[in-house]
């Protein structure tokens, strides 16, 4: 059942919708002056994917996921995180290539081939056996962009609130139903909405207490979505919040240092990534394990360490 246009109509006229709308913009609108917004957008797309994952009831360690992205993980990857991955590497490219691009069939589609891609001898066989050969893609897509035309001439909002139900309702995408987030995040792109950064829409429902349910009414799906965009954007503004007070702190260990020194790149590091470590810091500053030991040291305390291990250790800005 689609989302009748009446029903969008008097949501867009509700306080919810405005609290959610104004969280957005305010977000929106202070990552276009933070030096922080590229540090911002790369941990975002860490914790969206690793909640993207979650709500599909897939567990992935933050952790496993930034050393799999960097090439430092010593243990072989499991399927959720190679999922969660993929879904890092999907926002990546959203966040690269023209909106014009990611919103037509081609660019869907061409999304959608970074997660088929496998590599290796039997990929047409086992597509075979995991992907219904009748499932019409196309007619699929047309359903989604007609239900999400029909509220064209109402709030982006509410049209990323649609096109994220109806995505889910009809999965255009064979076994793309974790995708639901990042469309809707491209709609809200695709309407100047968000400006300045791809809004982590799954990230937002992890910490809400809306839960959505084929069963629900229309009203009720479409009000959860804002309640996950206004937790979205609130916990946007104490992530920046951390990364501003930490990169004050850190910077104060730069004092005297020459300009080219490596140190402002471990910092740099410590802001574009949720977790660090030693091979990690090591491999990305092109420098020795054991000097960048000594720099996540000489940083300060601000990195908490992580694991509590004695062995094996990690650090973030938490």
């Amino acid at each position: 059942m689609s989302v009748p246009y009446r029903i969008a109509a008097e949501i867009a006229a509700s306080p919810a919708f405005e609290r959610s709308n104004d969280a957005l913009l305010r977000l929106d609108e202070r990552l276009k002056s933070s030096p922080f917004s590229e540090g911002f957008a790369s941990r975002a797309d860490f914790h969206e994917a690793c909640a993207t994952r979650w709500m599909q009831g897939e567990l992935v360690h933050l952790e496993d996921l930034v050393l799999l992205d960097a090439n430092t993980n010593r243990r072989m990857v499991d399927q959720e995180t190679s999922h969660a991955w993929t879904m890092v590497r999907m926002r990546r490219l959203a966040r690269r290539r023209p909106i014009e691009w990611l919103m037509s069939d081609e660019g869907i589609l061409g999304l959608e081939s970074t997660r088929r891609a496998r590599g290796g001898a039997d990929d047409h066989e086992l597509d075979e056996l995991i992907y219904e050969p009748d499932w019409n893609e196309a007619q699929r897509l047309l359903a989604w962009r007609t239900a999400i035309g029909e509220v064209d001439k109402l709030p982006a909002l509410i049209g990323a609130a649609v096109a994220w139900d109806q995505w889910l309702r009809l999965e255009p995408i064979q076994h793309g139903s974790a995708r639901a987030g990042l469309m809707a995040a491209l709609v809200l792109r695709s309407k100047a909405k968000t400006k300045h950064h791809l809004a982590a829409i799954d990230l937002g429902g992890r910490h809400a207490k809306y839960r959505r349910a084929g069963h629900h009414q229309p009203s009720e799906r479409i009000m959860g979505f804002l309640e996950w965009v206004e937790t979205a954007a609130s916990v946007g503004y104490k992530e920046l919040d951390r990364l501003s007070l930490a990169h004050k702190v850190m910077s104060l260990k730069l004092t005297g240092r020459r300009k080219n020194s490596r140190l402002r790149e471990l910092v740099d590091l410590f802001i574009s990534h949720p977790v660090v470590t030693v091979p990690m810091a090591a491999k990305a500053l092109r420098i020795t394990t054991r000097a960048a030991d000594l720099m996540i040291r000489e940083i300060g305390s601000v990195p908490r360490e992580l694991t509590g291990r004695g062995r094996y250790k990690a650090w973030g800005v938490l």
